[in-house]
């Protein structure tokens, strides 16, 4: 194992230093983190004040066999510093091939907070995962100084990417991954009653809702939507108290409400055919903001159908691919002789605004053949394009009345 360490410049009094049952004795932390570990090298970051003060008390206190490597580190005076020191940390770190620790004891200034800023970095960007992250209550004239270690906080990262992958795209399951991951490791803990077992059970509930919720988005199954998203509002009441049976599911728990506003717009209100088609309408706009604009065209194309066959008295059979499948042979055709040559439609002549949807049909189909073949064919459209029609046809959508009882 690899230690990595700090010292300042400043002085550093002799007294003991502990982790869990053991104890060192010395003047510095590193010596003492090295000891604990087992550490077979120690990488110092040091100013040359640092240096000249320190390095050779701190060679001579390290356990016999572990060896020294001093890192010259800028003081830290200016954003341009701490950038460089930031960079040295991070090659350090990422060319080091032994399982790695860190000890941020005597890190000076904001040493402490910038090197755990790093390590989170490099967690998530490089997969660096230390051991341990020692920080000793230092007090310079303590006869004790206790080492807590840092490295679950680390977490947090996880939590973080985790929380701006459901605010960018509104995908949950990196979120329910470490709700499971974290009821796992609580379950084989030591020493577990059943009865703390049954208290962390109904997160697995939580979790599998926003996992199947997630999936039912990312794959355009609206009613399953529907019902994921009713699942998921009944969990919602009683999730917060289900996750207090380990302190670091707390990052959840303020997530909670912003999960429920989320994904409140993709239910009907009621069971009114307008309110259907209004949340299914709210589901093409929730995939707009979030950039998914494959899934909007294929769910725009599905939405005109099912808004022509409601209009026609024919709600009840939107899930029959014969009805769908012959309504939408009723709108190729009659926009087809429209946009051709403004023939009046017939069957279709008691549409509201049925020029503006002939018009925008037209383009949906195209794009979605065109998303479907993968552009691959003459002329396919530029990204550019197709996000522009998809949301031009979003407006003309929002505009059409849904009252069709």
């Amino acid at each position: 194992m690899i230690l990595f360490t700090f010292l300042g410049a400043g002085s550093y009094n002799e007294t003991t230093y502990t982790l869990g049952e053991e104890r060192q004795v010395t003047r510095y932390s590193p010596a003492a983190a090295a000891g604990f570990l087992a550490a077979k090298s120690v990488t110092a970051f040091l100013t040359s004040e640092a240096e000249a003060a320190h390095r050779g008390g701190l060679e001579k206190a390290l356990p016999a066999g572990c060896a020294l490597r001093c890192v010259r580190i800028p003081g830290g005076r200016d954003e341009g510093e701490f950038w460089e020191i930031f960079h040295i940390l991070s090659q350090e770190a990422s060319a080091a091939v032994e399982e790695q620790a860190w000890d941020v004891t005597h890190g000076f200034r904001s040493l402490p907070l910038l090197t755990m800023l790093a390590l989170t970095f490099l967690r998530s960007g490089l997969g660096i995962r230390p051991t341990r992250v020692l920080y000793s209550l230092y007090e310079k004239d303590a006869e004790t100084c206790p080492m807590i270690d840092l490295a679950p906080m680390l977490a947090l990262m996880d939590w973080a990417s985790a929380a701006d992958t459901f605010s960018r795209s509104g995908d949950s399951r990196p979120l329910a991954s470490l709700i499971n991951g974290i009821r796992s490791e609580y379950i084989r803990g030591e020493s577990r009653t059943n009865e703390q077992i049954q208290v962390a059970r109904p997160v697995y509930g939580l979790a599998t809702s926003l996992e199947e919720l997630s999936s039912a988005l990312a794959l355009i199954r609206p009613s399953l939507v529907d019902s994921s998203v009713n699942w998921l509002q009944d969990k919602l009441p009683v999730a917060e108290d289900a996750l207090k049976f380990s302190p670091r599911t707390r990052p959840l728990s303020l997530l909670l409400p912003r999960i429920g506003q989320c994904y409140q717009p993709l239910v009907p209100a009621d069971d009114s055919v307008s309110a259907h088609l209004e949340c299914r309408r709210n589901l093409i706009g929730w995939y707009i903001e979030r950039g998914f604009y494959p899934l909007a065209a294929t769910l725009e194309r599905e939405w005109v159908i099912t808004w022509l066959m409601s209009r026609k008295g024919k709600r009840a059979l939107a899930s029959v691919i014969e009805e769908r499948e012959s309504m939408t042979k009723v709108l190729n055709r009659e926009s087809d002789e429209f946009v051709k040559s403004k023939t009046e439609p017939v069957e279709l002549a008691d549409i509201p605004d049925y020029s503006k949807l002939f018009n925008i049909w037209k383009k949906l189909v195209e794009i979605r053949n065109d998303l479907d073949h993968a552009g691959m064919r003459p002329q396919p459209k530029s990204p550019a394009a197709i996000i522009a029609a998809v949301e031009e046809a979003f407006t003309i959508l929002k505009n059409l009345p849904l009252e069709v009882e």
